[in-house]
């Protein structure tokens, strides 16, 4: 979640006069102000409250605040939204602790008109537990489900000085700042969302277990390009959403024989030099391709790739390579 921005829009002429109604959005630990106005929640940075949720859309719903009330509207989103426990399609009128789902995330709206003034801590960052995954309010040394500790402080590797989470370089010497692994949002530069793919790659599984594949379809469109546009894959953790959402892809090409399902998970290992897991292979084997030159294409490119960059006794011993190259002289003969 990112840092919230203040609503927008004009108060009504009949509202002046009226008792002024105070409203709050609550997400884990974190409670913000609602104002009069306008607020946007989407995985948009142009949205006043954004998540990075693989299943929320980029405009997926908007709250619009008055001094009498608060109406949740949803933007046509794909996944929905649910407000306790009911799908709202159109808008509906807020109520104290209503929950409101979106994706993975839940909110819950309050109306505090009746409690005291505070003035709390409005924005601010999380951080997730490298451990145990659990979130809690960024600063602590120690996880308070697991009691995992690390340096809540990020620091410049050369001059020793202290740097904020936005921080990209050092205030003092301008040296680069290393991006801060436990630190939500994962846009600022965190790689947190390991776990998103997780959670998004169980509701693809169940979509696709009930033959709902346009739902799992989409779902997966979504995961492909979340991982895109954060540039994934230069460590283990990303290597295995990598690697679980192929096999996603692979699951989808094998029922409904379309080869594009195919085509991403393959050509990102592709570009990143990685050898195609062995569950890969096993359902990429047995997938009919029905002479389809694009699909020869496809794994020839792979392979080539393959013999350029890694070492050739790697190439020549690798059982995965060879199952590969099995399946091009099969299509050859």
């Amino acid at each position: 979640m990112k840092r919230f921005k203040r609503g927008k829009g004009p108060v009504r002429k009949s509202e002046r006069e009226a008792i002024p109604r105070r409203f709050r959005l609550r997400f884990l630990l974190q409670e913000i102000d609602l104002p009069v106005g306008e607020i946007t929640i989407g995985r948009s940075p142009s949205c006043t409250v954004t998540f990075e949720d693989p299943l929320v859309s980029r405009h997926h719903g908007r709250i619009a605040v008055s001094i009498l009330n608060a109406e949740y509207e949803d933007l046509g989103s794909r996944n929905g939204t649910v407000i306790n426990g009911t799908d709202v399609y159109g808008k509906y009128t807020l109520s104290d602790q209503d929950r409101i789902r979106i994706g993975t995330q839940e909110l819950v709206f309050l109306d505090v008109t009746n409690r005291p003034v505070t003035r709390g801590r409005t924005t601010g960052y999380l951080r997730i537990c490298p451990e145990c995954r659990m979130v809690f309010p960024e600063g602590s040394t120690r996880c308070p489900h697991c009691g995992t500790e690390f340096n809540s402080e990020r620091k410049c590797a050369n001059c020793g000085h202290s740097a904020g989470v936005m921080d990209n370089v050092c205030s003092v010497c301008g040296y680069p700042i290393a991006p801060e692994d436990s630190t939500i949002p994962a846009e600022m530069g965190g790689r947190t969302s390991g776990w998103e793919f997780q959670l998004v790659s169980e509701v693809f599984q169940k979509a696709f277990a009930a033959g709902r594949y346009e739902r799992a379809g989409k779902i997966l469109e979504d995961m492909m390009r979340d991982f895109d546009e954060r540039d994934r894959g230069q460590d283990e953790k990303d290597r295995h959403s990598l690697r679980r959402i192929s096999r996603c892809g692979f699951e989808m090409a094998q029922k409904t024989g379309d080869i594009k399902w195919l085509r991403w998970g393959i050509d990102r290992h592709r570009n990143l030099e990685i050898i195609l897991h062995t569950s890969l292979v096993d359902l990429i084997e047995p997938f009919d391709s029905s002479g389809s030159m694009e699909f020869r294409g496809m794994i020839k490119k792979y392979l080539d790739t393959m013999e350029e960059t890694l070492n050739p006794e790697t190439v020549r011993n690798d059982d995965r390579i060879r199952r590969l190259k099995a399946m091009l002289e099969k299509e050859n003969t």
